[in-house]
């Protein structure tokens, strides 16, 4: 059985022209017309090599095959096509191509394993359209309300529960989204690594061994606005000062937590925005990481502190969500050493590291035995138009997903 590279190539190259800028990059939002062109392209392959497919109620799409032992037990596979804005074509993208490939080497060879294979395309896994990533998987864990729909909104104001709607979906019922997860025999997710420890190494692919704990925090600050010009320096309530004090010790929390954490701002938001005004307002995101969960809840804490204080000795008002809170989660060994033998039996160079970007791996993997692949990121370089993994690397990623799964789901 041949993994067909160029079938790979082509169907990404597919997808990739949806959403793309001007820049070159991928703009591939949920809740669009471009994340509905892409679905209803993927659903038309699916259809032609024979698999049942199902949308439930907030966009997650399943792909179904069965087995021979039909009882509610399953292999599970997932990934995402929503990108960050001005992204890359593979993140996401890669995994669901490598799905696809195996369900239709397996459709070509009339192969039928014991459990039903399965794979879903999560919905909003980036979170950067509306700030509730991980959202498609979460809801399939039970972990997302109703609530949380109508609270959310993007930049231009614009309610999720709402843009759901206006694409036929029904926040309405949410829960009616809950899988059956402890039915998942094993969860496997296959990704492009987005950083530059396999290609410094010269090495294909990664078996990942846990994914580090994700928060992400909304920090508002208000203060007073004013003339640039006639407003005397003395006595002003800046918000902007605060907020740069604040994003600086981030940095500098992160250092001191060591080699797995990860603290990041990106998006700041300064209004009104008027290079001759005073704000009077700054909003920013903190993304905070880390493998130790002890240590990623200390460094939140520690960041939470320093926010309030910096901003009341500045006279200024300071008010902190945190948006997303989620544990680190382990591979599962036997499902590691899997897929290793794979590898290994396939003859394909392999190493195993952590993973520090969050994917829908850590929702599911709370619940179920799971493990991930990496595939090597060309350069490091991820979430941009210069984004890249060579068609070859997919097709070695998936030619170890395939044997795996023979092994696991037979």
């Amino acid at each position: 059985m041949r993994i067909d590279i160029k079938r790979i190539e082509n169907r990404i190259n597919e997808i990739g022209n949806i959403g793309k800028v001007s820049s070159g990059g991928i703009t591939r939002f949920p809740y669009t017309d471009e994340e509905k062109k892409t679905k209803e392209l993927i659903i038309n392959w699916g259809n032609k090599i024979g698999l049942n497919v199902f949308e439930d109620s907030i966009g997650n799409v399943i792909f179904h095959k069965d087995g021979l032992k039909n009882n509610g037990e399953v292999i599970l596979m997932g990934s995402h096509i929503d990108s960050v804005p001005n992204g890359g074509k593979y993140d996401g993208v890669a995994g669901i191509v490598s799905y696809l490939e195996i369900m239709e080497i397996f459709y070509e060879n009339k192969i039928k394993t014991k459990y039903p294979l399965e794979f879903i395309i999560f919905v909003n896994e980036e979170g950067c359209r509306f700030p509730i990533g991980l959202m498609g998987s979460s809801a399939l864990a039970g972990r997302l309300s109703k609530e949380d729909l109508y609270q959310n909104k993007d930049k231009e104001g614009l309610i999720l529960a709402k843009e759901m709607e206006k694409h036929g979906y029904d926040p309405d019922k949410i829960m009616e989204v809950k899988y059956p997860l402890e039915k998942v025999k094993a969860y496997f997710e296959l990704h492009i690594e987005q950083g530059g420890v396999l290609d410094t190494r010269d090495i294909p692919i990664g078996i990942v061994d846990g994914i580090t704990g994700l928060s992400v925090l909304t920090v508002k600050i208000e203060g007073i606005s004013g003339h640039a010009g006639a407003f005397p320096m003395e006595g002003r309530r800046d918000p902007l000062i605060s907020a740069t004090k604040i994003i600086q010790f981030v940095q500098k929390t992160a250092l001191e937590y060591g080699n797995t954490a990860r603290g990041t701002v990106g998006d700041v938001r300064v209004l009104p925005g008027g290079s001759n005004v005073i704000p009077s307002t700054v909003e920013f995101t903190i993304d905070y990481r880390d493998l130790n969960f002890g240590n990623m809840k200390n460094a939140i804490r520690k960041i939470t502190r320093y926010s309030k204080e910096i901003s009341s000795e500045s006279g200024v008002q300071c008010t902190i969500d945190v948006n997303q809170l989620i544990k680190p989660v382990l591979s599962n060994d036997e499902l590691i050493e899997e897929i290793s033998n794979s590898a290994e039996k396939l003859e394909i160079p392999y190493m195993n590291l952590p993973s520090g970007a969050g994917h829908d791996a850590m929702i599911i993997g709370q619940f179920c035995p799971m493990a991930m692949i990496f595939i090597r990121s060309v350069g490091g370089v991820s979430h941009c138009p210069e984004e890249h993994s060579t068609s070859k690397d997919i097709g070695l990623g998936t030619k170890v997903l395939m044997d795996t799964l023979l092994k696991v789901a037979k």
